[in-house]
């Protein structure tokens, strides 16, 4: 039988004076805490089991578009509109470093396993590492320029980086061997996430289209109708049962598709009007989903109430 989702709206997070859409929501890989950042510039640390601010990150001069924690759950990554991407220790309120070679917005961050080395991607369509054990030096370890249009998702699993651009490539670059596998899908691409196993990709494209691709052989395997972004960065991912897959939209909604069936099973409404969910993130522990808006707002959806 597939898992249990989270059917009930459990929470609203809101800071007093926080205004602007939410561009990126994760969780730490306890699921205790989850960041969120967007058009305001501030990022923000939230307790999820009681949606209480544990913390606000102020430094950002333009919009943040992605956040991510370290395996360790002690430092948070960030990039945004003004081409650094920052590193923060989650206990101190100033950024420990601010990494300079992007020539574009940054849009995705990512650390690798031993959070050694954080991976980051932008709008210059290119994506950079950055040696985090000598901060002191300005240059990335290594700039990848395959990409000819902008970078908008960065998954890291062991030795591989999969990257996710608007020119209309997947690709999969073997860090340990050096080796690159691109695959095209003729659209840009709006997001996409790889399966726990590492053995399915979930790819979103311009044409409202959101696909699962065998991630050995690049075969389509399935496409799930109803997926809404009309070529707007909205993010999809797998549930970690490995049951379903899900993704924002622009009607104000997560949506959940069966993955066997490819039926859509559960719509998730964050809220009156026709708020924008441009982010969306499961808990990797607990039957959850935070939802980020275009309203300011991250919803919080659970199991329902007893």
């Amino acid at each position: 039988m597939p898992s249990v989702l989270p059917r009930h709206a459990a929470a609203t997070l809101v800071e007093a004076g926080g205004r602007g859409s939410v561009a990126t929501v994760r969780f730490n890989n306890e699921g205790r805490y989850l960041v969120s950042g967007g058009s305001d510039r501030r990022l923000r640390l939230w307790s999820a089991a009681s949606g209480s601010l544990a913390k606000a990150y102020v430094g950002h001069t333009a919009g943040i578009n992605d956040a991510s924690f370290s395996g360790a759950n002690d430092r948070i990554a960030s990039g945004g509109g003004e081409r650094l991407v920052y590193v923060w220790d989650v206990s101190r309120d100033e950024p420990t470093a601010k990494l300079r070679g992007h020539q574009d917005a940054v849009s995705a961050v990512q650390f690798t396993a031993g959070d050694n080395v954080l991976v980051s991607g932008s709008h210059d369509a290119t994506v950079k590492f950055w040696d985090l054990r000598s901060l002191r030096s300005a240059a990335p370890l290594q700039t990848l320029t395959a990409a000819t249009d902008a970078i908008v998702e960065i998954s890291v699993r062991d030795t591989l980086v999969h990257t996710a651009s608007l020119d209309g490539f997947l690709r999969t670059y073997d860090i340990r061997k050096g080796t690159l596998v691109e695959d095209c899908l003729g659209v840009p691409l709006c997001s996409f996430a790889v399966s726990a196993d590492g053995r399915l990709n979930l790819v979103a494209g311009a044409d409202d289209g959101l696909r699962l691709f065998d991630a050995s052989s690049g075969c389509l395997l399935k496409n799930f109708a109803g997926y809404d972004a009309a070529g707007c960065v909205v993010q999809c991912g797998f549930a970690p049962s490995g049951d379903y897959v899900f993704s924002g939209s622009l009607s104000g909604e997560v949506v959940f598709w069966n993955l066997l069936t490819g039926m859509q099973c559960l719509t998730l409404t964050c809220g009156e009007g026709n708020s924008v969910v441009p982010a969306v993130d499961y808990n990797p522990r607990e039957c959850m989903v935070a939802a980020g808006c275009s309203d300011g707002t991250v919803r919080i959806f659970s199991t329902p109430s007893q």
